[in-house]
């Protein structure tokens, strides 16, 4: 649909928790997206192969759909084969979705790095940044690093809003140690956790 915007929402959801799922809110308040596609990342540039199955990772991101209920979840990245880059994947979205507004939700860490990205002028040019904000005493720096890109014709939105502490390695081990990770980890993930064993050594 023309002009509608499709708010593209990737990470590796290994698994999914309830940071993503606040930070997914967030985006979709900052933006009022039309759509919501969430893509789980194949074998990123700069982080080793996830060894939890794309499938399973694609299948605990029913999650989301709390947050948005329309939320599409998308596998071209866990089907692509060898390295994943984001701006191979928004150059697709482009084409599959001819007229829409791209909107990328990225964490306020990689704002700031974000000129280290493979081909980022050619993401600037596609699609908006969504940044999460992380609290008062880091806006300066995201401002300077939004307004650095803005001045090479990027758009870059912050995305205000609560942000609950979670890291989905820590989840990991907490799992494999046997711990309760259900205050962190949505129930419809949780069940996959377990139907599957994923992250024990079993």
């Amino acid at each position: 649909m023309k002009n509608e915007r499709l708010l593209v929402f990737g990470g590796s959801f290994d698994p999914p928790h309830q940071g993503h799922m606040a930070l997914l809110r967030n985006a979709a308040a900052a933006v009022r997206p039309g759509r919501v596609l969430v893509i789980p990342s194949g074998t990123a540039p700069h982080k080793r192969a996830s060894a939890t199955p794309g499938p399973l990772r694609a299948a605990m991101c029913a999650c989301f759909r709390q947050v948005f209920p329309g939320a599409e979840v998308s596998p071209i990245e866990i089907e692509r084969p060898g390295r994943s880059y984001t701006v191979h994947t928004l150059a697709r979205l482009q084409a599959e979705n001819p007229g829409a507004r791209l909107y990328l939700s990225i964490g306020g860490d990689m704002l700031l790095s974000f000129a280290e990205w493979y081909h980022y002028k050619d993401i600037l040019r596609m699609a908006t940044l969504v940044a999460q904000s992380r609290g008062e005493e880091a806006m300066p720096r995201l401002e300077a690093a939004a307004d650095a890109l803005r001045k090479q014709g990027g758009q870059v939105v912050f995305a205000p809003g609560p942000v609950v502490p979670a890291a989905s390695s820590a989840i990991r081990r907490a799992v494999a140690e046997g711990k309760d990770v259900s205050p962190l980890v949505p129930e419809e993930a949780l069940k996959i956790i377990r139907q599957n064993r994923l992250y024990t050594n079993n």
